[in-house]
């Protein structure tokens, strides 16, 4: 199915190719005017504009994505689809300007699809096509890039080293080009307990994690992605040494 869609792809603008199992045709009409806007690309048949969205790493959670910093869904660091971390959880849109669109991998085993939400499961430059009534109207690429480091940082607004005081901290996941993209889920775990006490109920992997300072000593934190990279970040407490 996927030999089929490229090879669909392929065809020159104004172009008319079967998709066989689709029974539905490459209809590509002349390309409208786009200028994509932050977090977008323009079609490789230049008939539309994929936008990439930040979204939260889990159903109605608020987006931690590293591409969207301060917060919202519309990256702020590029002007075109990032890289995005391999188990990132992100979203796709395509847009004419003028219909609705479904957006849908060309090799659905590549992710975990639910609506126009995907989870990367494999790394590589992976295709995806923007269709209506089964009739495909443009295609792009994203990059999916395997986590080569993982960074914890105390994300608390008002840092202090007192007993008792819950640290929000977060894990960013790195390659060598960079920040990667999308929501990544981390097992978070505590060398001391007694000293940096993980909140209870917090046991879906998640970008962020809230911890108690709960006695002076020293502590590390851990974060494991799913692809068993590991960042840490080492824990003083109460000014112990």
């Amino acid at each position: 199915m996927t030999s089929l869609l490229l090879t669909s792809f392929s065809a020159r603008r104004g172009a008319r190719q079967s998709l066989g199992v689709f029974a539905a045709a490459l209809t590509a009409p002349l390309a409208v005017a786009c200028t994509p806007s932050v977090g977008s690309q323009e079609g490789n048949l230049g008939n539309g504009t994929f936008s990439y969205r930040c979204v939260g790493p889990a159903a109605n959670a608020p987006p931690t994505d590293p591409a969207c910093p301060n917060g919202g869904s519309t990256p702020s660091t590029t002007e075109t689809i990032p890289n995005i971390a391999l188990g990132g959880v992100f979203s796709l849109s395509y847009s004419d300007g003028s219909s609705n669109f479904l957006v849908a991998p060309a090799s659905p085993s590549d992710f975990e699809v639910q609506g126009n939400t995907f989870v990367a499961l494999k790394s590589g430059t992976l295709s995806f096509y923007a269709s209506q009534n089964g009739i495909v109207s443009d295609y792009t690429e994203v990059t999916i890039v395997p986590i080569a480091t993982v960074q914890i940082t105390d994300v608390t607004s008002s840092v202090t080293a007192d007993t008792g005081a819950t640290h929000t901290y977060a894990a960013t996941a790195s390659a060598a080009s960079g920040t990667l993209a999308g929501s990544v889920g981390y097992e978070w775990t505590s060398s001391d307990e007694t000293v940096l006490t993980i909140q209870a109920g917090q046991t879906v992997p998640s970008p962020t994690i809230n911890a108690s300072w709960s006695r002076a000593g020293n502590a590390t934190l851990t974060a494991k992605s799913a692809g068993g990279i590991v960042g840490s970040l080492q824990v003083t407490v109460g000014g112990a040494r």
